[in-house]
């Protein structure tokens, strides 16, 4: 186990978990938003069709992208103090938000192509998809059910957004070329990422995260 390297992951933990919280509080009120359209149809017994909950849903997936897009701008100098703290050049710029969703990943997909409209995307089809489940289920029982659903996509995004992009910036700024892979070493800690723990690797392609919410960072050098 690395020491230093946990309590670099600590630190990290601290600092983006704000952030995603952040997102969250939010993107709440259109949440809300969407439950509330949907009471209004349902009370008005219409029929409610796959375009209708793209449109329903369309203001999420708007403000998601918008409000991930200005935190992740904005917690840019708090990752490169962290960073810097630890060793690293902070000589390069700051990334605007739009290039930092194309730079963040969820599934392997870059956030940018997650928040576009077209076909829907993954993102909406899932917001979708929790809807339609509480209408087909009987909406009044399950309106609560279908709010924590979309609550809990919106936590999976917030967290992978704010970890991508904390890992794509550690990287482009350690002055190192080499890495190591530094886990969270607690209960959590999934079978995917539990043997890749203080391996080494190079590009950041190779690094972490390895799937959504993902906590694992990357460190400069031999951290064991």
């Amino acid at each position: 186990m690395s020491v230093q390297g946990e309590l670099f992951g600590q630190q990290m933990d601290g600092l983006l978990d704000d952030y995603s919280a952040s997102i969250q509080s939010q993107l709440q009120p259109f949440i809300e938003l969407i439950l509330r359209r949907v009471d209004e149809l349902v009370a008005a017994e219409v029929e409610i069709t796959d375009e209708m909950l793209e449109e329903i849903t369309a203001g999420l997936n708007d403000a998601a992208a918008r409000v991930i897009g200005s935190e992740l701008n904005a917690m840019q100098p708090a990752v490169a103090d962290q960073a810097e703290r630890w060793g690293a050049t902070t000589d390069k710029a700051f990334l605007p938000g739009p290039l930092l969703l194309e730079l963040a990943e969820m599934d392997g997909t870059s956030l940018a192509k997650w928040f576009e409209r077209q076909s829907p995307s993954k993102w909406m089809q899932g917001v979708m998809r929790a809807v339609q489940k509480g209408i087909n289920d009987g909406w009044d029982r399950h309106r609560a059910a279908s709010g924590a659903s979309i609550e809990a996509l919106v936590v999976t995004v917030a967290e992978s957004a704010v970890w991508s992009a904390a890992n794509g910036q550690l990287l482009r700024t350690w002055t190192a070329k080499e890495f190591t892979w530094q886990t969270r070493q607690d209960e959590m800690v999934c079978e995917i990422c539990r043997p890749l723990d203080q391996t080494q690797f190079s590009g950041a392609s190779n690094g972490p995260p390895s799937h959504p919410r993902c906590r694992c960072v990357a460190l400069p050098g031999n951290t064991g």
